[in-house]
């Protein structure tokens, strides 16, 4: 009778452990953009965006926290690459959601450029995990 006992508090314990373990998740994974990059008409290789800067933004112009950016310029495959962190309720809390509208900017030296594809520099946010391909066409004069 006693050895029962024990064994069922042991399993009661270990039920209370993994209740309170599992709503300590981690936050989703960022859905991620990346593409080419085109400016003025020329398109930009590794080595050539070092004074660029790739952000997307809320539609009002809010960042992310995290910051959805690349600041590191074109990966080896001459493609930006933003992550966007995506709607947790315990973790991230006014960040994007599936499915929201955001703006994709670009700075070079700390000025905008203006963003011509996609159509005024918005984009659809993926699903958490989800790659996207949006190649950006942009041009240094409004």
């Amino acid at each position: 009778m006693m050895r029962q006992v024990k064994q069922f508090f042991q399993i009661v314990i270990f039920i209370l452990f993994l209740s309170a373990t599992s709503s300590f998740s981690a936050p989703p994974i960022p859905a991620r953009i990346g593409g080419t990059v085109t400016v003025d008409g020329v398109q930009f290789r590794k080595g050539r965006t070092v004074c660029y800067i790739f952000k997307v933004t809320k539609q009002d112009g809010e960042s992310y926290k995290p910051a959805a950016e690349d600041t590191d310029g074109l990966s080896c495959y001459d493609w930006y690459l933003i992550d966007i962190p995506i709607f947790d309720a315990n973790n991230q809390p006014s960040e994007a959601n599936s499915g929201d509208t955001a703006v994709i900017h670009i700075f070079k030296d700390g000025l905008e450029l203006v963003v011509t594809s996609p159509a005024s520099g918005q984009l659809i946010i993926g699903t958490s995990g989800s790659v996207t391909q949006i190649d950006i066409v942009a041009g240094t004069s409004r």
